[in-house]
């Protein structure tokens, strides 16, 4: 699979690149964070990120909405599921990673096809905001590599439902969520399997 990096025009359909002026303050508060071992851990909003500098700033860049500033970091080289929000998301990379995304306009009959996902390499540093049509999941990197994402959403979002939805897609407030039959974390906790073709691995 052919890497792309986020100044190629192939990102212009997911995304865009944009400024992250609290770079240094992120890494020097995230050392006091661990990494997990094996696979992944997400925390929707950190105290220690969430200074009234930074959610000042990212306030602007969701239209005055209230914003949370949490991370996703770990060790993951596979793709496995897929999920969206009704609103952009901000990533702003502490280590490299991938992203593997597609594009939810790309869905058929709730189905995606993995010959439509495309890989860019977000380097430390960078930063991203990903459209609500992009579809995205867990970054990655080769083998046991290490990433580390600061993520910023508008509060609430990836928090437990406040009640049962018919929507068997939304699994959390504001993320929805398809899966790959090989992912069995999902399978077994009931996710809908709406991903088919390859399950794409890093190598």
């Amino acid at each position: 699979m052919k890497i792309y990096t986020i100044h190629d025009k192939e990102f212009l359909q997911y995304g865009e690149e944009v400024d992250c002026p609290f770079f240094g303050m992120f890494i020097e508060k995230a050392k006091g964070i661990a990494v997990p071992e094996s696979g992944c851990s997400y925390m929707a909003g950190v105290p220690a990120f969430e200074t009234e500098e930074a959610l000042t700033y990212y306030r602007k860049a969701f239209g005055d909405m209230d914003v949370q500033i949490g991370y996703c970091w770990g060790r993951n080289d596979t793709l496995n599921a897929l999920e969206w929000h009704k609103s952009s998301e901000i990533h702003c990379a502490l280590e490299d990673m991938i992203l593997l995304l597609g594009d939810r306009r790309e869905m058929t009959d709730g189905i995606f096809d993995t010959k439509n996902i495309k890989a860019f390499l977000v380097k430390k540093g960078e930063s991203v905001e990903i459209y609500q049509t992009t579809l995205h999941f867990c970054p990655t990197l080769p083998g046991n590599g290490v990433f580390k994402n600061v993520v910023i959403l508008p509060r609430g979002t990836n928090t437990p439902l406040t009640a049962a939805s018919e929507d068997k897609k939304l699994v959390a407030r504001n993320k929805w969520l398809i899966c790959h039959k090989e992912s069995k974390k999902h399978v077994e906790s009931g996710k809908v399997i709406g991903i088919i073709g390859e399950n794409i691995v890093v190598k």
